[in-house]
This record gives structure tokens, C-alpha cells and sequence, in this order.
């Protein structure tokens, strides 16, 4: 949610994360390797191939979110709120195989923002990850509290399956239950190599931890939760995925980030939720690479 978005470079007072995107190629021209019982391997192959269309799936997509952040002290009183209403463009650079979800604050507190730049514009003519950090940039006027974060993406956590990253993960399978008709299995995942998926302040490694939620027959993800901790920040994204009938995929529906610094005097909770609807595709002149 745009409240809780930021630049991709780390703030020095407080630590911050990025997504970390060097591997080697290597690893990127074999088959990947998944740490994982022998008898759950089918569903985390089966969902590494889910992962793998859906970043052609899901790029091109716009859609409207209804985003709320709020402010906590060390009694958990609520000491600030902000509501702001967006356009999310969802899109996936093929050359530097990275999601970005790309914002345009169209409110905040119900007032209408009127000097952002034009977020289509900028994806037609620019570079996809220079447009992201340039805006979220611009957006960070929009956070409050005094915890910094910049890695709000909602399918971040779906990148633990991708190839590049899914080796340095290993997986235990939970339980399986029966979701609207369908046997889903919860998987923890661990991250025991580096480099890591997110780095921390001056790249240091970030190690991650989490839980997939994935439909046992297809691999189709219902649900991420992901978790880092660096320094006194504690952080955790989950993001819950729907179906959607117009365009036949499965999209975030409930975005919601917790982090919770404790140093220095500063005792901190911050909480963002964001909700989308209306996901369409949008079309762009140039090519984003």
C-alpha cells in the first residue's frame, strides 16, 4: 500500500530492506533444487511452475486500492492514521526479473492529489524499475510513523518459489485442509544461503522465514506470509489471493505489513493494510524491459 512505501535505497537511521537480485548464472541455467521431503516435491514443483506463468500473467495489471496505515506505541495505542486510495499497475520486468508495483495516490484522507506524475506516461516511455523508485520516492510524503520500509511489494512473497531464489529455501510441509472444495497444503519455508532475497543496510543479508499456502493438485498460491527481522526491525508481509473471473488468475486481494521497531527509545508499531478491486489490463506504447 502506497502508505507504507518508500525508495529502494536504505535510510541510515533505521533499517530498511530491498529486494537482493544477484545470483549466479549458474544457478539460473540449471533446474533448481528443492529442499524438501521427497513425497512433497510434486506440490513445490507444481507451484514454482505456477510462479513461473504467473509473471506473465500478472504484468500489464492495474487495479484500485483502499489503503489504511496506522500508528501504535509501546501500550498499543493507535496515535496516528492515514487512508489513501490508489491505482496499483502490477507489472514484471523480464530483464531484471523483478515484480514492481508501481502506485498513483489518487487520495489521501479524502483529499484528491493532484501533482503526481502520470503513472502510464512514465511506464510508456521509462524503464520500469527507474519509474518505481522514482515514484516511490515521491510517495514516501504519504508514510507516517518513523519506521522506514521499501520492500511493500504484495507478491514478494511468492518469489521465494522462484528459480533464482528457491534453492537458499528450505521447505516443511504443515497440514493439508479442504478449502472450498479444494485440498490445500501449508508449507514453512526457511532461508538458510545467501545472498538473500532481501538485503538489509549496506546489503547486508536478511534471512526469511514464512508459510505458503498452495493448492495441492494445481499449485496454485492462495495466501504468502513472510517474515525478516534486522537489527530491533521485526517485519511481516501476508498477502491473501482471490480468483478472478475476468482475467482468469488468481490476484492479491488483502495486502497487510506489520513492522515493529524497538531501539533507542523508539518503541514502534506500524500496520498497513491494503484491499484491491477492479483489476483490469492496461496496455502501454513502449516496450518496459
Amino acid at each position: 500500500m502506497n502508505a507504507c512505501s518508500g525508495g529502494r535505497l536504505a535510510a541510515p537511521a533505521i533499517a530498511v530492506v530491498a529486494i537482493g537480485c544477484a545470483m549466479a548464472a549458474a544457478l539460473l541455467a540449471q533446474a533448481p533444487r528443492i529442499d524438501v521431503k521427497k513425497s512433497d516435491r510434486p506440490i513445490l514443483e507444481a507451484a514454482r511452475a505456477y510462479v513461473a506463468a504467473y509473471q506473465d500473467q500478472l504484468a500489464f495489471v492495474l487495479a484500485d486500492e483502499a489503503g489504511i496505515q496506522r500508528v501504535r506505541n509501546a501500550a498499543g495505542v493507535v496515535t496516528a492514521t492515514r487512508e489513501t486510495r490508489s491505482e496499483v499497475f502490477f507489472v514484471f520486468v523480464p530483464g531484471d526479473k523483478e515484480w514492481l508495483a508501481v502506485r498513483q495516490v489518487k487520495e489521501s484522507d479524502g483529499r484528491l492529489v493532484t501533482n503526481q506524475a502520470d503513472v502510464r506516461a512514465l511506464l510508456s516511455t521509462s524503464r520500469a524499475v527507474n519509474v518505481a523508485g522514482e515514484l516511490k520516492r515521491a510517495n514516501a510524503q504519504f508514510n507516517i510513523g518513523r519506521i522506514s520500509r521499501n520492500f511493500n511489494e504484495p507478491t514478494l512473497g511468492l518469489v521465494v518459489l522462484d528459480s533464482r531464489f528457491l534453492p537458499q529455501f528450505k521447505f516443511s510441509r504443515l497440514k493439508d485442509t479442504v478449502v472450498e472444495g479444494e485440498t490445500v497444503s501449508t508449507f514453512s519455508f526457511k532461508e538458510t544461503d545467501s545472498p538473500t532475497l532481501i538485503r538489509g543496510p549496506n546489503f547486508a543479508n536478511v534471512f526469511s522465514t514464512g508459510t505458503l499456502v498452495i493448492e495441492s493438485a494445481t499449485g496454485r498460491i492462495r495466501e504468502t506470509h513472510l517474515e525478516i527481522k534486522t537489527g530491533s526491525l521485526r517485519a511481516s508481509q501476508t498477502t491473501t489471493y482471490v480468483a478472478d473471473d475476468k482475467l482468469g488468475i488468481r490476484v492479491p486481494k488483502v495486502f497487510i505489513e506489520r513492522y515493529e521497531q524497538s531501539a533507542r527509545g523508539l518503541e514502534e508499531v506500524d500496520e498497513c493494510e491494503a484491499v484491491y478491486s477492479g483489476f483490469r489490463r492496461f496496455e502501454v506504447t513502449g516496450r518496459i524491459k
